[in-house]
């Protein structure tokens, strides 16, 4: 297939291997004039149809989808060609050069035969062939040409295809490596690939999942084993994206690194998060294992001012400015804000109306008001016997002495459910016998970042007292607690997530009062949400806790009448 100059060795073995690249109305007819006196309206503007610029975009796509398909070329000849009327044409990808210099070993070491031809294209207005697959095959031919001239190779042979443009180069290039694992390209040359469609045709980034739809498609007819991952990773800015092909990895561009593409979906998730901490893990790759900085991407920790320039420029100056003003100067955490604007839709019309924060400040604190519905809640700065003596059920951690003393005095007045730290059983409670003992889960598994000497703790234990459980055996107890759980409707587990035990306090005799005392802000605010069939909360606990309380909101008459509304709806349907 190669022919070589006098004196080269003709029994050349099969040595070879290369990452090579992947693979344009009917008129009115005028009325004659009337002799009459009355008067004629002027004639009516035709209509002139509005287009959005999503619809002239999704066009645009679909445009260019049918162009492509199209103009595949299928003309080409296969001959030999001089290596002197040979140039590179970089458009798909570059070579890596460590690739280039195994193939000049092999061909210097007489171990190489190229069975594949390099696939060209020639400009008509150009005396060369400029290579589209092969460039690192050529450039080891052009290396060894200069250093061994004894050994030099004269013609290579080439399949030859005749003034393509650039989407022709992409979709020959795919085209004549489907056949061959060894010339799959990375993620991030795909990447790089891709964002060359984009810059070439002016597309703009689709962001409703109807109109990357046809994205998809388009980019099939360029790449048929694309990176789904890619898709992802073009809608990054280009701030995010151009800094990544500079990194470089043991003297290899980060970009002909094969990495996973799950790497990159972690990756991709960690730099929608928080973009300049995505990136300075990603650099990491330098020192540390892939499956290390994949560990470390999964960490990165939310970025909430960055996370809101999905919708749109704002002003925002601070993480707290930016809460206050989404939520009205409530007390929020940016996790509560995120699953708000999330509800709410908040990046509907956000092209049309991207800077527009007060109306989606107004749509987030309409739902924090239908979310957050507690009937005559309160806090209390200190509780004492006469509040505790009065309550239907208690939800308590680490009770002082002085409490522990009424609520063994008052134990048959309320149920108490009693929660531990976290790894650790509550404290004991003199002359009171658990019910039952939960084990609740509080904490996702961790994820570690060095070598530790114990697991780690994600659950605590809670003690279930019923004021007239019997309090002989365990067999005993377990009977009485499922048979009140069958009257109140109440699930039963040994062990719970926090996000289902609320349930727990549907075992209380009666549902007028309830508090919630001295519990973590997590355990604090998922019970908060999720006591509106008690009359009244109270609760008590840090300046935290205190701090949550003014985020709730007491249903006004017309939410009541709502509600009122909505259950005799749903009664008219069962009926």
């Amino acid at each position: 297939m190669i022919q070589f100059a006098k004196g080269v060795c003709k029994n050349i073995k099969t040595a070879f291997s290369e990452l090579e690249p992947l693979s344009e109305t009917q008129p009115t007819k005028r009325k004659r004039a009337s002799n009459s006196s009355v008067k004629t309206s002027p004639p009516k503007r035709p209509k002139v149809s509005s287009v959005s610029a999503t619809q002239l975009e999704k066009e645009n796509i679909l445009n260019l989808k049918n162009r492509i398909s199209f103009q595949m070329p299928s003309n080409f000849e296969t001959r030999f060609l001089s290596v002197d009327l040979l140039r590179n044409d970089f458009t798909v990808r570059t070579p890596l050069e460590a690739n280039v210099e195994a193939i000049a070993q092999e061909i210097k070491n007489g171990r190489w035969k190229d069975d594949v031809p390099l696939v060209v294209n020639k400009p008509h207005e150009s005396p060369y062939y400029f290579v589209i697959n092969g460039n690192t095959r050529l450039n080891a031919i052009t290396k060894v040409n200069q250093e061994l001239p004894q050994q030099k190779i004269l013609t290579v042979n080439c399949k030859i295809y005749k003034d393509l443009n650039f989407d022709q180069k992409v979709q020959v290039s795919s085209q004549n490596n489907m056949k061959s694992l060894e010339f799959e390209m990375t993620v991030l040359q795909q990447l790089k690939l891709l964002q060359k469609i984009v810059e070439t045709h002016q597309i703009a980034i689709p962001t409703s999942k109807t109109d990357f739809a046809d994205f998809v498609d388009l980019i099939k007819l360029y790449l048929p084993n694309y990176y789904p991952i890619c898709i992802d990773l073009i809608t990054l800015s280009e701030e995010t994206l151009q800094p990544i092909y500079e990194i470089v990895v043991n003297n290899v561009s980060l970009e002909h690194l094969k990495i996973s593409e799950n790497f990159w979906k972690k990756f991709f998730n960690a730099a929608t998060t928080n973009s300049s901490s995505a990136m300075q893990v990603l650099r990491e790759l330098q020192n540390k294992t892939v499956e290390q900085v994949e560990k470390l991407l999964k960490n990165v920790k939310l970025d909430f001012l960055e996370f809101l320039k999905k919708r749109g420029l704002h002003t925002f100056e601070t993480e707290d400015e930016a809460i206050k003003a989404l939520t009205g100067g409530k007390e929020f955490n940016a996790e509560d804000v995120i699953k708000a604007l999330k509800a709410t839709s908040w990046l509907k019309n956000r092209k049309r109306d991207g800077s527009n924060w007060k109306h989606v400040a107004k749509n987030v604190q309409l739902y924090f008001e239908k979310q957050l519905v507690y009937n005559n809640m309160n806090f209390i700065e200190e509780i004492d016997e006469a509040i505790l003596s009065k309550q239907n059920f208690i939800i308590a951690q680490n009770p002082t002495v002085e409490m522990k003393q009424i609520l063994e005095k008052y134990r048959d007045n309320y149920s108490l459910l009693l929660f531990g730290n976290l790894g650790q059983a509550p404290s004991h409670l003199s002359n009171m016998d658990p019910t039952a003992i939960f084990t609740i889960l509080l904490q996702e598994p961790a994820l570690i970042d060095k070598i530790i000497d114990r697991l780690p703790q994600t659950t605590t234990t809670a003690h279930l007292y019923l004021p007239h459980a019997p309090k002989t055996n365990e067999k005993d107890k377990i009977q009485y607690l499922s048979q009140l759980a069958l009257t109140k409707d109440c699930p039963l587990a040994s062990t719970w997530t926090l996000e289902q035990c609320h349930d727990l306090a549907k075992l209380a005799t009666s549902y007028e009062k309830v508090l919630i005392c001295n519990t973590t802000l997590k355990i604090t605010q998922h019970f908060l949400s999720n006591l509106s069939f008690y009359q009244e909360v109270s609760v008590t606990g840090s300046e935290s806790v205190k701090n949550l309380l003014a985020t709730c909101f007491p249903k006004t008459d017309a939410q009541e009448n709502d509600a009122e509304e909505n259950d005799a709806e749903e009664n008219d349907n069962e009926e």
